[in-house]
């Protein structure tokens, strides 16, 4: 099962620090792969409501292994959509979201909103507000949490 960090987040939410390069950084020395959120503004920026850090190209293909990237304005999914979807030798995994119950990511992973049905191509987020049991998490192929730690 994938264990996706939520915005770098590992123990919980912590909002001065979300979507930072070096945060993501963490999560990933720590074995995680990362939700990031994603804004093209004359380059990419990370952030969650609005562009906040600058994202290097380098410090992105060096991490997209490990990166689910949220789209968060229509530049940034025409970006991956039409002008990069290769860095390098990997794929972008990328998708957009507001509320829906279910988004197809560009990879082909169903990213699932809290509370709702999970299928083997699911990932799971927030399952501590889905009150999903171990049974069904087991059955998902990933999960994406503030608290992904508790995971492992």
């Amino acid at each position: 099962m994938i264990l996706i960090s939520h915005r770098g987040n590992i123990r919980g939410s912590n909002p001065k620090l979300e979507n930072k390069p070096s945060y993501i950084d963490e999560a990933i020395n720590n074995e995680f792969e990362v939700e990031i959120d994603i804004w093209y503004e004359n380059g990419l920026w990370s952030g969650h409501d609005k562009p906040q850090y600058k994202i290097s190209n380098k410090w992105f293909s060096n991490n997209i292994e490990y990166l689910w990237v949220h789209c968060k304005n229509i530049e940034a999914l025409y970006h991956f959509s039409f002008n990069y979807v290769n860095y390098g030798s990997s794929v972008v995994n990328y998708f957009w979201h507001q509320n829906d119950n279910f988004t197809l990511t560009s990879c082909g992973y169903i990213w699932t909103y809290p509370r709702q049905p999970l299928t083997k191509a699911s990932i799971c987020v927030m399952p501590e507000i889905g009150a999903y049991t171990k049974k069904e998490l087991e059955q998902c192929f990933g999960i994406c949490s503030d608290k992904i730690e508790e995971y492992k």
